[in-house]
């Protein structure tokens, strides 16, 4: 025999399944909260809408600036010759990159936290538009192979 169900809000918001029989019989549940319940077609949940942050253009400017400003050709090359040990005629790999970022990130941090701090920022709020020039800068070298 096939069964039809489906979830569904009553009136005073209590979750209720109605079980719907090839015959036509209908058999209607109140149903608990909980984390295992089945979830099949016609599930309603009831969802709380977050409003998004508004984004904050300058911010996101200043801190592409300053980004810029700490990652200069020199640092990253330097670092990508570190992460690759190039110096000692080693072949570079895409392997390396999570090394070359993570050496990039403890340089700005040694050399740089100053100029992130008089800029008002953390070294954390940095990173994310450092690792974008950072990443394109190894793809670039390792692609001159």
């Amino acid at each position: 025999m096939l069964y039809n169900y489906l979830y569904f809000k009553a009136k005073d918001d209590k979750q209720m399944l109605k079980i719907i029989a090839e015959n036509g019989a209908e058999i209607e549940l109140n149903c608990e909260q909980s984390n295992n319940a089945p979830r099949g077609n016609g599930y309603v949940t009831s969802s709380k809408v977050k409003t998004l942050a508004l984004v904050d253009d300058e911010k996101i400017q200043k801190l592409q600036e300053l980004a810029q400003k700490v990652t200069p050709t020199w640092r990253l090359e330097q670092m990508y010759r570190e992460a690759n040990d190039t110096i000692n005629d080693s072949e570079p790999s895409m392997k390396n990159m999570g090394t070359y970022m993570k050496l990039v990130n403890q340089d700005i941090i040694k050399e740089e936290s100053d100029v992130i701090s008089e800029a008002g920022f953390i070294p954390k709020d940095v990173f994310k538009y450092t690792a974008i020039i950072a990443r394109k800068y190894y793809q670039d070298e390792f692609n001159k192979i």
